[in-house]
């Protein structure tokens, strides 16, 4: 049967900011994964949008509002052809109109860089607020998994120690503590494969 090997996480963010949601489950069939918020079937939209990730479902909300998005629960359903009832997760989103004390801060966010193959590249990123902070990234929407060998965590920053053509991807970074979730802009890593296409495309675009 369909069984959820990770569910959502509660998120606390602030108004105007996004929220991202993910869900991976297992079973055979691989099931199917739905998201829903407070109880309704998510369709994409200009402010509801999902992507499909390795196994699972990713949920982002843009622009949440203080006041129609407060304390939504947002569901992770999960089902296959031999599930007698689906598997279920559930997590809130709470939205801060302001600033609490210690709110996570980025003072050092990504920053868009064109590279060459087999460079190394850092990916900046650093916030201020209440510690301990956990610091996550993404490529592309999807979150990358940091125990893969050519990639480290530096003080919040992400690492990427020689660089292939599929490292090429928009990069964000999220930082959490116990007050909340704040998100960097996405930012751009472009990996060309040598010094003349990386002259090329500066050339063509600035």
């Amino acid at each position: 049967e369909a069984r959820i090997t990770e569910g959502p996480e509660t998120l606390r963010v602030l108004n105007r900011s996004r929220a991202q949601f993910y869900c991976k489950a297992e079973g055979s069939p691989a099931p199917e994964i739905q998201w829903l918020v407070n109880g309704k079937p998510v369709r994409n939209s200009a402010r509801h949008l999902t992507y499909d990730m390795a196994f699972g479902k990713i949920l982002r909300i843009e622009s949440v509002d203080a006041v129609t998005d407060r304390n939504l629960l947002v569901s992770c359903v999960a089902k296959n052809a031999v599930s007698s009832t689906p598997a279920v997760a559930n997590a809130s989103l709470h939205v801060y109109s302001t600033p609490p004390a210690g709110f996570p801060r980025i003072v050092e966010a990504p920053k868009m860089q064109v590279t060459e193959r087999s460079q190394r590249v850092r990916m900046g990123c650093y916030a201020q607020g209440a510690r301990p902070m956990r610091y996550q990234w993404t490529r592309s929407e999807v979150r990358l998994d940091l125990s893969r060998p050519r990639l480290q965590l530096s003080n919040g920053s992400l690492i990427i120690e020689k660089v292939l053509p599929e490292d090429d991807g928009k990069y964000q970074c999220s930082v959490t503590n116990s007050v909340g979730t704040v998100y960097s802009e996405p930012a751009h890593l472009y990996v060309r494969e040598d010094v003349v296409q990386i002259l090329d495309w500066l050339m063509r675009y600035n």
